[in-house]
């Protein structure tokens, strides 16, 4: 889930947003459907997922485009382990990880490679997603909690009447689109 109880509450404190009587079982259940809709939005996998295996086609080209990770414990191809020395992973020194980089050839066409790590984005989620989660989580809050009728946030107006997704969050929400 992306944001905690405790943060949504102090995010929604420092944005006039009142709280009050909504229990921390709802937040935490618009929490985990904004949180779900982020993923779908975006193609990321938010939750880091450890211990994980995802497997891939080869393309038989030297790159082959991975799923997210966050860091790559090991290898193999169609059942057989490969030698660290004989990949890097892309970006190196940046999260999340999304290229297989075959050091002295190819990753064999139609080959099944399989990637073991830890899966997800990025180890920290970035403040503007965590903001883009609230602002959706805000929103149902106000639409189910009948005393809470419309909120305004930082100029922006959200009506438990509106469904309107705010620029903020398409803008987040694009920023952190994977591409490809």
């Amino acid at each position: 889930m992306v944001g905690t109880v405790e943060g949504f509450r102090a995010w929604a404190a420092n944005n006039d947003f009142d709280l009050e009587g909504v229990l921390d079982a709802t937040i935490t259940r618009e929490l985990l459907a904004a949180t779900s809709q982020a993923v779908t939005e975006t193609g990321r996998m938010l939750d880091p997922i450890e211990n994980a295996t995802s497997s891939v086609r080869g393309n038989g080209t030297r790159s082959l485009p991975i799923p997210d990770f966050l860091s790559i414990t090991g290898v193999t191809v169609d059942g057989m382990p490969v030698d660290p020395s004989l990949y890097v992973v892309r970006p190196e020194n940046a999260e999340p990880k999304r290229i297989l980089e075959h050091v002295n050839g190819y990753w064999p066409k139609g080959s099944l490679v399989r990637i073991a790590g830890t899966l997800g984005y990025k180890t920290s989620i970035p403040e503007d997603l965590v903001n883009a989660v609230y602002w959706l989580a805000s929103g149902q809050i106000c639409y189910t909690e009948s005393s809470i009728k419309s909120v305004s946030i930082q100029g922006v107006s959200v009506t438990a009447a509106s469904d309107n997704t705010t620029q903020t969050v398409t803008d987040a929400f694009t920023r952190h689109r994977r591409d490809f």
